[in-house]
């Protein structure tokens, strides 16, 4: 088998409703950009990167879903066979985490084995007040099987390649803990709650 081959490959879906900012984080990592200009998305898009993880060298691809109800029968077709789902929420806008429960029904119904993470988006608008706060997110995840939380702003950058960086660590774990018959989200549930306060996530 050649290197390349060895290699771990990771499919990775962007998941949320209209105006959330996926198009957004995904460009911020794609490119390391962002524009104040908002252009719905169509159908989807998709990025490669290879990178490290503790010196092991894996790829992602991550795809950009639309987040408009009448492509939702187009997306789910893209969660087979993906290893995690990020479903996104804008911090501003309380409706849009209760909209994600729809996108988890589609979640469990086409990907059901994917890990869901939960990321509330636009963090540099929390002094004009977040709808959002600490708590319910929390509690979302604990309710929807979500395995971690983060929180990020698509507009300056900060905590997106953090996320990725952290979501690939723990496929990469995940992968080899299930290997040895293993669940590490059950085994260091206690261990991921106490390093969440030193992370840019929190875990649910």
């Amino acid at each position: 088998m050649s290197d390349e081959e060895s290699v771990p490959l990771y499919k990775i879906v962007l998941a949320g409703d209209l105006g959330v900012g996926k198009t957004s984080i995904f460009r911020r990592y794609d490119i390391d950009k962002f524009s104040d200009y908002r252009e719905p998305t169509f159908g989807l898009d998709k990025l490669s990167k290879d990178i490290k993880v503790d010196g092991k060298r894996l790829k992602i691809i991550v795809w950009d879903t639309a987040g408009m109800e009448r492509t939702r029968s187009l997306t789910s077709n893209y969660y087979h066979n993906s290893e995690a789902v990020i479903l996104v929420y804008a911090i501003d806008d309380m409706y849009s985490l209760t909209l994600l429960r729809n996108w988890i029904l589609d979640v469990n119904k086409d990907a059901g084995k994917a890990l869901k993470f939960l990321v509330g988006n636009k963090i540099d608008l929390a002094e004009e007040g977040s709808q959002v706060d600490e708590q319910l997110a929390h509690r979302f995840c604990e309710n929807n099987g979500i395995t971690k939380l983060y929180k990020v702003s698509a507009k300056t950058g900060k905590g997106v390649r953090e996320m990725f960086d952290d979501i690939a660590k723990l496929l990469l774990a995940n992968k080899e803990s299930t290997t040895r018959g293993e669940n590490i989200f059950t085994l260091k549930r206690e261990d991921m709650n106490k390093q969440a306060k030193k992370e840019n996530g929190c875990s649910c």
